[in-house]
C-alpha cells in the first residue's frame, strides 16, 4: 500500500477568518444626542432571510418607531454576542436612553413611556416602568436566531428608521433592502434601474396592511406615504411604483424601480494599497484649506467602479473592480481643475452656473463641510451627471492637458503661499514675544569615530 503524502502546510488564504459584515459608523457617538445620530447615520448588516420575513410586519398596531426600537434591540444583542447569538435571546439590562434616541430622529428626545408601550407591542408582556438613565429588559422571539446566521446581506441606516414617520415606510425600505440583496445589485454609473416586482397581496402583507388587500386602499394608506417617507429620509436608492394590471384592468403587482444612488463617504471603507500609491497621494500638498486626505482618495477609488476594466454582470457573485490608481489620480487633478476655476472666477463649462458643486458654491461647501466632504460631493455629482470630467478628458486634445497643468501650478503657487504665510506669523509672534525664540541648531565639531562591535565567542 503506497503510503499517504505529507499533508500540506494551510496557506494564509485558507487560515484567513471568514468575513464578518460590522456596524458603519461610530456607534458610542452616534448615542450621544439625535442631531449626533442623524449624522452619524449608523448602518447594520442584515442577512437576506432575516429582511424579507413578514412576521414583524404581521404585528398588530406596529408603529414607524416600534420599527426603529426593534433593529435597535437587535443590534444591541448582536453586539452582546459577537460569537453568535444563543437560541434564545434575553438582554435584561439594554440601557433606555440610546435606545430613545434611536427611535427619535432629528426630533426631541422620546419619552420612556413611549420606550415602554413600544416593547409591550413589539414583545409583549407586562409594561415596564423606564427611566431616562435606567434599562429595560427584551427577550427575542426564537424566529429571529436562525435568521440572522450569516448569509447574503444588506445594510439597514438605522437613522432612516428613526425618521420614518408613517407604519409602511420603515417595513417596505426593509423589504426593498433584502430584494437588492438577494439579487446582488450593486451601485454602477449608469446602470439602468433594477425592478423589483410584488404582487398585490404580498405587498399588503409587507406594509402590515390588514386584510382584505384591495388596491384603492393599500395605494392611499399605505403604499403612497410609505413612498414620500422613503423619498425624504432614504439616502441609498430612489423608488418609483408602477402598478401592473391585466388585460381587464385589475391590479396584479407593484413593480418598484429601484435605482442605487452613489456611495456616501460616511459608508465607504478604503481598501489596501502599495506603499508607493499612498506615498505619491501625500506627495501633493495645497494649502491647508483644500488639502485632501490620502485617505479620502483611497476611499472613492474602493467606492467606484473601474471604467478601465470590464465589470461583472448584473447578479454576479463577483463583485465590481475598484477605481485603479490612475484613475483616483485624474479625479484629483479634475478636483483642482474645479478649484482653480471656483478661485479664479474663470468658467470651464456651462456647468458653473448650475452644479451644486462649482464656483462659489463649491468654496462654500468647503469652508462649510471641509475639503473632503467637498471633493467626496463633487466627484458623486460629476458621475452621476458628467460636465467638467468630459471637459477635461486629456484623450480629447491638447487644451485639457494645459488646463490640468495650470490648475496643478495653482496648487504648488497656493501651498507655497500658505506655508510662506506660516512662517511670517511664527516670525511676526517670536519678534512680539507671544512665542519663545526657535532653538539654535547645534553643529557637532568633535567626531568620534563609531568602535566596531566586540565579537561574541559561540556558546
Amino acid at each position: 500500500m503506497p503510503a499517504s503524502p505529507e499533508p500540506s502546510v494551510p496557506s494564509a488564504r485558507s487560515r484567513r477568518a471568514p468575513f464578518v459584515p460590522g456596524v458603519r459608523g461610530d456607534m458610542e457617538a452616534a448615542v450621544a444626542s439625535p442631531e449626533a445620530f442623524a449624522k452619524v447615520a449608523p448602518s447594520v448588516p442584515r442577512p437576506v432571510a432575516y429582511l424579507l420575513d413578514r412576521r414583524l410586519c404581521a404585528i398588530p398596531r406596529l408603529g414607524a418607531r416600534d420599527v426603529a426600537l426593534w433593529e435597535w434591540v437587535v443590534s444591541y444583542a448582536i453586539a452582546q454576542h459577537p460569537d453568535g447569538l444563543p437560541e434564545r435571546i434575553h438582554e435584561p439590562a439594554i440601557p433606555v436612553r440610546p435606545a430613545l434616541v434611536a427611535m427619535s430622529g432629528r426630533t426631541r428626545l422620546v419619552q420612556p413611556r413611549g420606550l415602554a408601550d413600544s416593547l409591550v407591542r413589539l414583545l409583549g408582556g407586562e409594561r415596564q416602568e423606564l427611566s431616562i438613565d435606567g434599562a429595560f429588559r427584551a427577550s427575542l422571539p426564537e424566529w429571529i436566531t436562525p435568521l440572522l446566521r450569516r448569509d447574503l446581506y444588506g445594510y439597514l441606516d438605522l437613522a432612516a428608521l428613526a425618521r420614518f414617520s408613517t407604519k409602511g415606510a420603515p417595513l417596505l425600505y426593509r423589504h426593498l433592502v433584502g430584494r437588492l440583496a438577494a439579487d446582488r445589485v450593486r451601485y454602477l454609473p449608469d446602470a439602468p434601474s433594477h425592478v423589483v416586482t410584488v404582487p398585490v397581496a404580498e405587498l399588503g402583507e409587507i406594509l402590515g396592511m390588514p386584510a382584505p388587500h384591495r388596491m384603492g386602499p393599500l395605494r392611499i394608506r399605505y403604499l403612497q406615504p410609505a413612498l414620500d417617507d422613503i423619498a425624504d429620509h432614504v439616502t441609498a436608492f430612489t423608488v418609483e411604483a408602477e402598478e401592473a394590471k391585466d388585460e381587464r384592468g385589475r391590479n396584479l403587482a407593484v413593480a418598484f424601480s429601484v435605482r442605487l444612488r452613489p456611495p456616501e463617504m460616511r459608508t465607504s471603507a478604503a481598501r489596501l494599497l502599495p506603499a508607493e500609491d499612498l506615498s505619491f497621494l501625500q506627495a501633493h500638498p495645497d494649502a491647508p484649506a483644500f488639502q485632501l486626505r490620502a485617505s479620502t482618495l483611497v476611499k472613492l477609488g474602493s467606492a467606484l467602479p473601474s471604467r478601465r476594466v470590464t465589470q461583472p454582470k448584473a447578479g454576479s457573485r463577483r463583485r465590481p473592480v475598484a477605481a485603479l490608481g490612475s484613475e483616483m489620480h485624474a479625479w484629483r487633478r479634475i478636483w483642482l481643475a474645479a478649484l482653480d476655476e471656483a478661485l479664479t472666477g474663470s468658467a470651464l463649462t456651462p456647468g458653473h452656473e448650475t452644479s451644486p458643486y462649482r464656483g462659489q458654491r463649491l468654496l462654500e461647501a468647503i469652508t462649510r463641510d471641509g475639503a473632503d466632504q467637498a471633493f467626496w460631493a463633487f466627484v458623486m455629482a460629476e458621475v452621476e451627471s458628467p460636465d467638467l470630467q468630459a471637459r477635461l478628458d486629456t484623450g480629447a486634445g491638447i487644451e485639457p492637458i494645459r488646463i490640468l497643468a495650470a490648475a496643478e501650478r495653482a496648487r504648488i503657487l497656493r501651498f507655497r503661499n500658505a506655508r510662506a504665510d506660516r512662517r511670517r506669523a511664527l516670525r511676526h509672534a517670536r519678534a512680539e514675544g507671544t512665542l519663545p525664540p526657535s532653538t539654535p541648531k547645534s553643529k557637532m565639531t568633535d567626531l568620534q569615530p563609531m568602535t566596531a562591535p566586540v565579537p561574541v565567542a559561540p556558546l
